[in-house]
């Protein structure tokens, strides 16, 4: 049975723990007051920003012991999360999405909407694995979920993946399908005529990078390219490959550049972390790192579990792509314990918001999950804690 755990003890423990005599915090995440209707226990959840409220859809309620009698219990709740004044609300709109996790989201700003794509679900020794290739669009000001009919075929049923809303089209790449294979071909959906159009097949070519899902993502607008950083793809066994290498999808010219490789790269890699890209600074904070030592094993599908609390960042700039920039670990302040699979957005490029995923303790090889129902942010301000 999976075990709950208040997360306010860990939270106060941590904060003694992580905050050293003397030091000065270059970057320090904030708890928020949170209070209203605060969302369950959760991980992998879709949740994106309109203007200064966080949309929170979906998520699960995770088994880690196929053997105990449990499941996964899949949410297809939304939830708002008012940045200003601290308060969840839980919407109940008439119609929602079906439940599911690892979906791509993203905001159209002008419209005051949310575009849902995809994900999938699953149970606990994933016998029944349901991924999906619908498509819904949130109204945050009339409290609607509409869902999008497309004009041709779609994508292959997928879950793991990122998408991003740029000139009114939709890019996705990579994930895994409906035969649990991963793919990395790209895709783009046009808001307006509602067609797909399938922009670089599935392949096993150098200049794309390897088939992969739950990597980090983000989207730089002013540059169209899309930054791709970690994931993972599974090799059989209940085991998994992670990726540490980093490249970039550009829009414009329709092609994929790695800038990093994994023999010249800084640091690990890493899933289930949360992202944020501000100017030409590109930061992924929390997260899973499996292949590390002191990993706990888990009766499940997937069976490492090492949730981290690093906070790494990347200079993206042209010029500093073009002389060799690489991953920098961060000096923390207040951090989150370390969590895997949080919900999380960027609000006006000024904040990093988190909520749910989990950590883990091992103690004689009893695996137990810490889910947190906290909420943080992260204040982005380059000046203070990137310089």
């Amino acid at each position: 049975m999976t075990i709950l755990i208040s997360v306010t003890f860990f939270t106060l423990l941590y904060l003694a723990c992580t905050i050293e005599p003397n030091e000065k915090a270059k970057l320090a995440w904030e708890v928020a007051l949170a209070v209203g209707d605060i969302p369950g226990a959760r991980g992998s959840a879709a949740m994106t920003a309109i203007r200064d409220k966080l949309v929170l859809f979906g998520g699960y309620l995770e088994c880690f012991d196929e053997n105990a009698g449990c499941d996964h219990f899949f949410y297809s709740d939304t939830l708002i999360f008012d940045t200003k004044k601290e308060t969840w609300r839980l919407q109940n709109p008439p119609v929602s999405p079906p439940p599911r996790v690892l979906s791509g989201i993203d905001t159209i700003p002008s419209t005051h909407s949310a575009i849902l794509f995809g994900g999938i679900q699953f149970n606990v020794d994933v016998s029944v694995f349901l991924p999906y290739n619908d498509m819904w669009k949130y109204n945050l000001n009339t409290n609607e979920w509409t869902q999008i009919v497309y004009n041709n075929q779609p994508p292959t049923p997928r879950g793991g993946i990122k998408a991003f809303i740029l000139d009114n089209n939709l890019y996705t790449w990579g994930g895994f399908d409906n035969t649990f294979n991963v793919v990395n071909d790209v895709w783009k959906f046009d808001l307006e005529t509602l067609l797909w159009t399938q922009l670089l097949a599935n392949t096993a070519l150098p200049t794309s990078p390897q088939a992969r899902y739950i990597y980090n993502a983000n989207l730089h607008p002013q540059q169209k390219r899309i930054y791709i950083f970690g994931g993972s793809r599974p090799i059989g066994g209940g085991e998994f490959e992670q990726f540490n290498d980093t490249w970039y999808y550009d829009i414009d010219e329709n092609q994929f550049v790695q800038i990093i490789t994994p023999s010249r790269t800084s640091v690990q890699g890493r899933t289930h972390a949360i992202s944020a890209l501000v100017e030409d600074t590109w930061l992924i904070a929390l997260g899973d790192n499996p292949d590390t030592l002191g990993e706990c094993q888990t009766d499940e599908a997937s069976r490492g579990q090492n949730p981290i609390d690093e906070i790494i960042t990347l200079e993206v700039s042209l010029h500093e792509i073009a002389d060799g920039s690489n991953w920098k670990q961060r000096k923390r302040g207040f951090t989150p314990k370390p969590t895997k699979r949080p919900a999380y957005a960027v609000v006006k490029d000024s904040e990093l918001w988190s909520f749910g995923g989990f950590g883990f303790v091992c103690p004689e090889n009893i695996s137990t999950p810490l889910w947190n129902r906290e909420t943080y942010y992260l204040p982005l301000d380059l000046n203070e804690n990137f310089n």
